[in-house]
């Protein structure tokens, strides 16, 4: 790529070589997204266990949601969590970089992982505390398996990011 190419990374612009900082946001992205589903549906509940409708409309209406909303958030929380996946390994093949930055990725992947495992602990506690576990499989198996989910998008990412050098030379 020559040295006019523009940048195209979302999180990171004219950054050579950024595709774990940019892993870090998307994950940090996730968990406040997982953490406000986690709260709406704390706010649901309540307003649905006082039962304060009178109105069968109103009831029906509520009826609803308190039984779509998980599903919904849970679907909307993995479908956002693939495109982020799949946008950040197809950018991470704009960026420019230098294999010497292959070395300093794998310590910024120990760092991530750290952070990983905070967050998803974070989460699970704060789900088990709500007991919203089986509300919501889809999240809290992927907060379980974070830092495995964060091993698999940095290692797809690194691929994007220096395969490229081979077939560029």
């Amino acid at each position: 790529m020559s040295k006019n190419n523009k940048n195209l990374s979302v999180f990171s612009k004219n950054k050579k070589g950024n595709g774990i900082g940019d892993t870090l946001v998307v994950f940090l992205i996730l968990f406040i997204l997982g953490i406000t589903g986690l709260v709406m549906y704390l706010a649901v509940d309540s307003i649905y266990q006082e039962n304060l409708f009178t109105d069968p409309v109103a009831k029906e209406s509520m009826d609803n949601l308190h039984e779509r909303q998980p599903s919904t958030f849970d679907g909307m929380f993995i479908t956002i969590l693939v495109m982020f996946w799949i946008g950040s390994a197809i950018l991470s093949y704009f960026i420019d970089s230098h294999p010497a930055f292959f070395v300093f990725s794998f310590v910024l992947l120990i760092i991530l992982i750290i952070v990983g495992a905070v967050m998803g602990n974070a989460f699970q506690e704060f789900n088990e505390d709500l007991g919203f576990e089986d509300k919501f499989p889809m999240m809290t198996f992927f907060y379980d398996h974070l830092v495995l989910f964060i091993v698999g998008m940095v290692t797809t990412i690194l691929i994007a990011l220096f395969a490229k050098l081979g077939v560029e030379s």
